[in-house]
């Protein structure tokens, strides 16, 4: 499994004993390599996602991810173009503005799954729903655009959300529509995220220096069930 990191225009505040305690509430990496949902992609299912449930006490969201992997019932194809969103949710839809300001990310075709990172950093409402998603609408694809890519699954029960999806416009034009969005009947997607009770502070110059000699022996390729971490 690869992990991508993908950094917003904000300082990804989780370092260790300098950021403040994060809590993993929601947290599915059990992941079941047959997939939750296959066919993501602009020829298939547009927009796939997980809603969740800000835990009381927890004022602020560090980061979510999302699994993909190659989607060989479909036949794969291209590498796969989307936009990540953070909104929140109505009930059977998203409501409101995208809170990310991410530009588009590409999922591989790759032999093994990988987990992708969004490093996030903003407050959120404890006790609000919201959804997290990935939609190839609106985005430039490259190639012939028939790429696709599937979601892992969970065999983690998490009762404060579920998979979502959507049949989007290809312009992405009817991503707050309702009756687009559909249940995943109580599925779930493997899906992390990272909360906090408060906003972790920004290092020192002084810390930097010593945060980048400890980074330095902490490099390392751990192998566990064919499963690759890559941090870019």
């Amino acid at each position: 499994m690869r992990t991508i990191i993908l950094k917003v225009g904000v300082l990804a505040l989780a370092i260790s004993s300098m950021a403040a305690a994060q809590t993993p509430v929601v947290n599915t990496p059990d992941f079941t390599s047959a997939g939750a949902l296959s066919g993501f992609g602009a020829n298939g299912v547009p927009t796939v996602g997980q809603t969740f449930t800000v835990p009381v006490g927890d004022t602020f969201l560090n980061s979510f991810s999302f699994y993909l992997g190659n989607d060989e019932l479909n036949g794969g194809g291209a590498d796969l173009v989307f936009q990540p969103y953070l909104m929140a949710w109505s009930g059977d839809h998203p409501g409101g503005i995208n809170l990310l300001s991410l530009s588009p990310a590409t999922a591989g075709n790759g032999s093994t799954y990988a987990q992708y990172i969004f490093n996030v950093g903003m407050s959120v409402t404890p006790g609000d729903v919201y959804v997290a998603f990935l939609t190839t609408s609106g985005v430039a694809q490259n190639g012939d655009g028939n790429g696709f890519n599937q979601f892992a699954g969970s065999n983690t029960a998490y009762s404060g959300g579920e998979l979502v999806y959507a049949f989007t416009a290809t312009d992405g034009s009817d991503i707050t529509t309702p009756g687009n969005w559909y249940s995943g009947a109580g599925a779930q997607l493997g899906f992390n995220a990272q909360f906090s009770g408060e906003q972790s502070t920004v290092p020192e110059p002084s810390e930097f220096l010593l945060l980048g000699s400890g980074l330095s022996g902490l490099v390392a390729f751990v192998r566990v069930r064919r499963r690759r971490a890559i941090v870019v």
